[in-house]
């Protein structure tokens, strides 16, 4: 995993994008993998601490409960400084999650800016293309006030672009592509999509560091003290540092707190037609191959 701090963070601050091939060595792979897979053999529907299926996606909402390499890749010292030099403050690890897409989709996600600070990390462990599900980004939009923006209301906090504003930054636009390891940072300010796809299985960490400065909005995670043990003094200071309101609710419930799925309405007898679904699924693909 080479990652050139300054070249990159010149790039970074003119684009707010970076794409970078094949980020992750086959090693690093191959062990994110095997942390990984025994979780998404376990399907939840009642919000258990495993994996989850909601909608279209496999989710591992705690990665740092079962992929150590996962947990390293993204504390990675030079990320840690390029963070900090980006924000001109130290940082805090905002979330870390992995996405399994189970399902093609026919519709996307609009074109868009998230609101706050921070740099979102994608990792896609088994590469991105446009028929697997690659997002898009208006390079430059990052630094284009909210002011200056042709937006139009959306159901939640995301600033939706009006289609006069697209048009105008087409030649702006850069899709994610690559082969396995490849990993996307983005700025939480671009504008960003994601386009219908024809294929399910993309899988990929998500994960986010921001400014201590915008430490409230860190999700509160769960981490295995023995995974914990192995980090540096500073990595753990990025998990553990800042301020932390609890506002960001978790995919999964615990115990008795709201999770996201309250805040968006999804009833327990849906959790478990998606999970019905998704076992569906599996069944059909595997006699398929018979």
């Amino acid at each position: 995993m080479i990652f050139d701090v300054e070249k990159n963070l010149q790039t970074f601050r003119e684009d707010g994008v970076l794409i970078l091939e094949n980020y992750l060595d086959d090693s690093t792979k191959l062990k994110i993998n095997a942390e990984i897979q025994p979780w998404l053999s376990k399907v939840s529907f009642n919000s258990h601490i495993s994996s989850s299926v909601i909608g279209n996606n496999q989710w591992i909402e705690h990665l740092g409960l079962c992929s150590f390499h996962a947990l390293e890749t993204i504390l990675h010292p030079n990320l840690i400084s390029f963070a900090e030099q980006y924000f001109e403050e130290e940082i805090s690890l905002g979330s870390l999650q992995f996405q399994r897409k189970i399902f093609a989709e026919s519709t996307g996600i609009p074109m868009h800016r998230d609101y706050g600070k921070g740099i979102y990390f994608f990792i896609f462990l088994n590469g991105v293309d446009e028929a697997t599900g690659a997002t898009r980004f208006i390079k430059k939009s990052h630094l284009i006030s909210m002011s200056e923006d042709r937006l139009r209301s959306g159901e939640t906090k995301e600033l939706y672009m009006d289609e006069a504003f697209i048009q105008n930054h087409q030649e702006d636009i850069l899709q994610a592509t690559g082969g396995p390891g490849t990993m996307v940072v983005w700025d939480r300010g671009i504008a960003h999509d994601l386009p219908n796809f024809k294929k399910h299985g993309r899988e990929l960490i998500m994960a986010s560091l921001l400014p201590q400065s915008e430490s409230p909005q860190k999700k509160d995670h769960l981490f295995r003290q023995s995974i914990i043990k192995k980090l540096s003094i500073k990595q753990k200071e990025v998990i553990f540092s800042g301020k932390q309101s609890g506002e960001r609710n978790s995919l999964v419930q615990l115990g008795l707190e709201k999770s996201l799925l309250d805040d968006y309405g999804i009833s327990r007898f849906k959790m478990l037609m998606y999970y019905f679904k998704f076992q569906a699924a599996q069944i059909i693909r595997q006699l398929l191959r018979i």
